[in-house]
């Protein structure tokens, strides 16, 4: 019993060791490479805020909080999979016919959100609608 109450303790100071702000450089040695380089690519102006490896079973993600509320996350082979943002995201992430089809069906709006499911796309835009694109970016559905 004794061990379990030790290893409770040990874990939350883990987590809350892991949660304290650090700056970029801070997080050099706890953050995977490639992860960290299209962190610095397409977000340069916003500084990592804290990072979490998360491990269930055999399967390992991380996720990336980022400065102006960017959460990112990673599979295991550190390939992102989803985006959340309250403001635009960049449009370097996007496939140019996914933006067409934004920029011609809805020219007032702009993508806040990305994940990939399988071998779709999702796309939040800032007004709620989510639309579905394949790999190839072309346009499968709407959901409003």
């Amino acid at each position: 019993m004794k061990a379990i109450k030790f290893l409770s303790v040990m874990f939350l100071a883990t987590v809350l060791l892991t949660s304290c702000d650090k700056n970029d450089d801070e997080y050099a040695n706890e953050i995977p490479k490639d992860i960290a380089a299209l962190v610095k690519e397409v977000f340069p102006n916003n500084k990592i805020k804290k990072i979490e490896e998360v491990i269930y079973g055999d399967t390992k993600t991380y996720k990336v909080k980022l400065e102006g509320d960017i959460e990112l996350k990673f599979n295991s082979n550190q390939e992102l999979i989803k985006i959340e943002s309250k403001t635009k995201l960049p449009d370097t992430l996007f496939d140019a016919k996914i933006l067409d089809y934004i920029s011609t069906h809805y020219p007032d709006n702009y993508i806040v959100g990305w994940e990939l499911e399988g071998l779709k796309q999702e796309i939040e835009l800032n007004n709620g609608v989510e639309l579905y694109f394949a790999i190839n970016g072309d346009f499968i559905g709407v959901d409003d």
